[in-house]
C-alpha cells in the first residue's frame, strides 16, 4: 500500500464529500490564499483637460445644445447629425451581462482623451477604430465630462 501525504489526504476526503473538481480547486485556492491582501489599486495620474463650460440650458433627457465657441482641443468629439446629442451610447454584451460605453465621432489626438476618460471614470478604456469603449456603465458622467469641455 502507498501512504498519502496530508493534502493527498485531504484532497481524497474532499472529493469523497461530493465536491466536484472546480469545487475542490475552488476550495483549495481559498485555502491558499486566505490570508493575502488584494493588490492595490491602479493610479491613474492627473486628468489633463478640465471642464470650465457650462451649458445655458438642459433638458430632461441630459441634452443640451452645442456651444457657439468649440474648444480648442488637440481633439474633438462630433455632435451626432440627428439631433445634436453627443454620442455616448451603453451597450450590453455577454448576454446582457456587461456593460460597455461607447463614445464615437472622435477626431485628433484621441488617445489624451482615452487617459483623461480612464481616469473619470477609473475604469479601463480601449480604442477601437472609430471609437473608444470604457467597461461598465458611464454614460451619463462621459456626456457630463463632454459637454463641460464646451463639445
Amino acid at each position: 500500500k502507498m501512504l498519502l501525504s496530508f493534502r493527498q489526504a485531504e484532497k481524497v476526503m474532499l472529493r469523497a464529500s461530493y465536491h466536484s473538481r472546480r469545487e475542490v480547486r475552488r476550495i483549495n485556492f481559498i485555502k491558499k490564499n486566505n490570508g493575502l491582501e488584494k493588490p492595490p489599486a491602479p493610479e491613474y495620474g492627473e486628468m489633463t483637460n478640465i471642464g470650465t463650460y457650462t451649458p445655458e440650458k438642459v433638458l430632461a433627457n441630459g441634452w443640451t445644445p452645442p456651444p457657439k465657441e468649440f474648444p480648442d482641443l488637440p481633439f474633438q468629439v462630433r455632435r451626432s447629425e440627428k439631433g445634436g446629442s453627443i454620442p455616448v451610447y451603453a451597450k450590453y454584451k455577454n448576454g446582457n451581462t456587461r456593460a460597455v460605453t461607447i463614445v464615437r465621432n472622435l477626431n485628433g489626438d484621441v488617445e489624451m482623451l482615452r487617459k483623461d476618460l480612464s481616469i473619470l471614470v477609473k475604469s479601463s478604456v480601449t480604442q477601437r477604430p472609430g471609437r473608444l469603449e470604457i467597461r461598465g456603465h458611464h454614460t451619463q458622467a462621459v456626456r457630463e465630462y463632454l459637454t463641460s469641455l464646451g463639445f
